[in-house]
């Protein structure tokens, strides 16, 4: 399950703190200038099927092969300190639901191609439950709506939105909003939560909300993306990615615990990662060493030098997802707009880390100049042969977000993002990072077919104990960066290596 806070994702540029005059703002226009030469996304009529967005079959695509997939739930659960009316809070949840299309949109696939259809109208309910009786309140309401996120959706029958509220305490309160992926993104997520305080405060207090009229619908883009796939434009961006990649795509070969399925469940776990403050500091002055250079620039570089050192595969491809948001039609829209980039550099053991960074920062630029083509649509162009057990392209993936700690206010009542347990994997490993200014944290979610916590426990261990040799010596050789903590070091040189026997007088 892919969670995602209520702030925007942040996956590497940050144009606000871009200055103007130096050779990377140059590089952002020329990316904005870029994007305006698509044409305008109109309005379509609903009289015919619509199709679905490459992203969006491939998720269809995916959940054929295992319906009860819930790796691609997405949910933000917060913990209310105060009263919520819930009444309320289900007509404002409703309205949201039916401003937004997608929102009660469900995907047919009884034809050739898989088509959306949209619901005329759509009521849910809010699922509550409460726990106040019992004094362990706060355990049994996470507990269960922990439960409700790991239901499975109903692609053809939906809705593909639910809602559970858990009351703990007399003022303690825990909510739920839970999509699948298919008709929402994390940008989605802080647009459905901004809109429903808004709606439910006007609710509680009397007061009239008038949201902007939408200029498009979701339908619009996807019919939009589907038309305009082959334009001279786009195919500027395929030239370039069929360059950039290599001419044979060999699948990511890491050392797992156990045998890869023949077919892919999406089974996995997550486990806790944090990079100290310490090193997250020096990761920071790393970065304002070179212009254009970004701690997410940074984290893939070493990420590839790990999966480098593990797999001994020179050509290692890491999978990164931009917001997809370039257009101002679509900016508060619900939907799933993200696309997802292929990150390529090819290395050698004679590399530094600064040789590597400065080749990463030319791959991350690149990638997001030609971001807009569909990613699913360069999959079929390079990659003719797939596999069910494994993702196209590549099999590890890095996000990373800048988390504003910040207060929610629902209707005088204060919220907060809670961590809950998670299961399903969306690739073999992928690390979901937050920047929270002074450290950095998060969670490695991996496919638990292919590797226990042990083992991910480990590369955790070396990915953050590279950040830490990298910081103190960037012009290291990357194959002889020490990987290992002392203790490790010394269970496995020293320890482990004591062959020495004592035998006895007898023998």
């Amino acid at each position: 399950m892919s969670y995602f806070p209520l702030n925007e994702i942040i996956y590497g540029l940050k144009e606000d703190k871009i200055m103007e005059g130096t050779s990377y703002w140059e590089f952002v226009k020329n990316v904005l200038k870029l994007q305006r030469q698509m044409p305008q996304i109109e309005r379509i009529s609903r009289e015919k099927d619509i199709p679905l967005t490459f992203a969006q079959q491939r998720l269809w695509f995916l959940n054929q092969i295992v319906s009860e997939n819930t790796a691609y739930n997405m949910c933000c659960p917060l913990r209310i300190k105060g009263n919520i009316n819930i009444e309320l809070l289900e007509k404002a949840l409703n309205d949201v639901i039916k401003r937004h299309e997608i929102l009660r949109t469900v995907f047919i696939g009884d034809r050739e191609q898989p088509y959306q259809r949209i619901l005329k109208d759509l009521t849910i309910k809010i699922d509550f439950k409460d726990f106040q009786w019992d004094i362990e309140g706060d355990k049994l309401a996470i507990d269960w709506i922990t439960y409700k996120t790991k239901l499975h959706f109903d692609l053809e029958k939906g809705p593909l939105i639910r809602c559970a509220v858990a009351q703990a305490g007399k003022e303690s309160l825990y909510l739920v909003i839970i999509t699948h992926h298919i008709i929402s993104d994390g940008w989605s997520d802080g647009i459905l939560f901004k809109e429903l305080c808004a709606l439910y405060e006007g609710y509680l207090y009397g007061k009239k909300i008038e949201l902007p009229e939408l200029p498009i619908q979701f339908a619009d883009y996807a019919v939009w993306q589907r038309s305009n796939y082959k334009g001279k434009f786009l195919n500027n961006q395929l030239n370039y990615w069929l360059n950039k990649l290599p001419k044979k795509i060999e699948s990511l070969e890491l050392p797992t615990d156990y045998s890869r399925p023949y077919t892919a469940s999406f089974k996995g776990q997550v486990k806790k990662i944090e990079i100290p403050k310490k090193i997250t500091k020096g990761l920071k002055k790393l970065r304002d060493t070179e212009d254009g250079i970004t701690l997410y620039i940074i984290l893939v570089a070493a990420l590839r030098v790990l999966l480098y050192r593990y797999s001994e595969q020179k050509d290692v491809i890491i999978g990164s997802f931009l917001a997809n948001r370039n257009r101002k039609e679509i900016r508060e829209l619900i939907g799933f707009f993200v696309n997802t980039v292929a990150l390529y550099t090819s290395l050698t053991e004679e590399l530094t880390f600064e040789d590597v960074l400065k080749l990463e920062k030319q791959t991350c630029l690149q990638a997001y100049q030609n971001q807009d083509l569909p990613f699913e649509y360069l999959v079929n162009k390079v990659q003719s042969v797939r596999e069910l057990n494994r993702n196209p392209l590549f099999q590890v993936a890095l996000t990373l977000q800048n988390v504003e700690e910040r207060k929610v206010e629902i209707g005088g009542a204060s919220a907060e993002p809670i961590e809950i347990e998670r299961e399903g994997a969306m690739f073999d490993i992928m690390f979901l990072l937050y920047d929270r200014g002074d450290m950095v944290d998060g969670w490695i979610e991996f496919n638990s077919e292919l590797f226990n916590v042990e083992s991910i426990e480990r590369l955790s261990g070396h990915y953050i104990n590279l950040l830490e040799n990298v910081i103190i010596n960037p012009e290291q050789r990357i194959s002889e960066i020490n990987l290992m903590s002392e203790k490790e070091y010394k269970e496995i040189v020293v320890d482990w290596n004591k062959t020495e026997s004592h035998y006895s007088n007898n023998m």
